[in-house]
């Protein structure tokens, strides 16, 4: 008995650039994926409305209507409310990467584009099927104040808020100073706090020994963990 063979997933591109437009169709359609585009965020939406698409690779910066406004009016559709959606874009400073997240993006993606890099995002976003916030890029730094220390794990205002379950490197000048450079962290929570967000996050996979430096450090420093 022959098996159905499943029908490719739709991805839908939206971006003014069309050296870019051209450049993602070409990688996508060597992966399998069917790929369709245009350059207009409304010409997006009506082709959203009508067809069955199982992503969106859109651009942060367009005439007219943005990127952000964009995926803001994806969100608002019932139909649409958990359509993974990927930010394209050349920016790299932290207010755009804060308007990406409240805006509802799924993930994020730096130009000029790395093909495996984009392969591997919309495989994730697929299979994760739900607007998401997380760290988009390594490179990407973030400003946040840690306000506690202590031996499992520290806590850091933020300036905006980050998804329970989401790991983050941390550097910091104590963290250099016990050679320990940038530490892997697990947030476990996340509240309001004044205009910022307090995160507690768990330190993850530190050795014995360096558990043991940060442990001397607190005891020298009268820091109680």
């Amino acid at each position: 008995m022959t098996q159905p063979i499943a029908a490719p997933i739709r991805i839908l591109l939206v971006d003014d650039e069309q050296a870019a437009l051209a450049l993602i169709r070409v990688v996508l359609t060597r992966a399998s994926y069917q790929v369709s585009s245009c350059s207009d965020p409304d010409e997006a939406l009506r082709h959203l409305r009508d067809g069955d698409f199982g992503c969106v690779i859109t651009d942060a910066v367009m005439p007219g209507k943005t990127g952000f406004d964009f995926v803001k009016e994806i969100r608002k559709s019932k139909d649409l409310e958990h359509l993974p959606v990927i930010m394209l874009t050349r920016k790299r400073n932290r207010e755009d990467f804060k308007q990406a997240l409240e805006a509802g993006v799924t993930d994020y993606l730096l130009k000029p584009i790395d093909e495996n890099l984009l392969l591997e995002k919309v495989a994730s976003c697929l299979n994760k099927k739900a607007p998401i916030k997380k760290n988009f890029e390594a490179s990407l730094e973030i400003e946040a104040k840690i306000v506690a220390l202590r031996e499992t794990g520290l806590t850091l205002l933020s300036p905006f808020a980050a998804d329970v379950g989401l790991t983050l490197r941390v550097r910091n000048k104590v963290f250099d100073e016990l050679s320990l450079g940038s530490v892997e962290t697990r947030i476990a929570a996340c509240a309001r706090s004044d205009n910022k967000y307090r995160l507690d996050v768990d330190f993850v996979d530190l050795s014995p020994e360096e558990i043991e430096k940060l442990r001397v450090w607190l005891g020298d420093s009268g820091v109680t963990s």
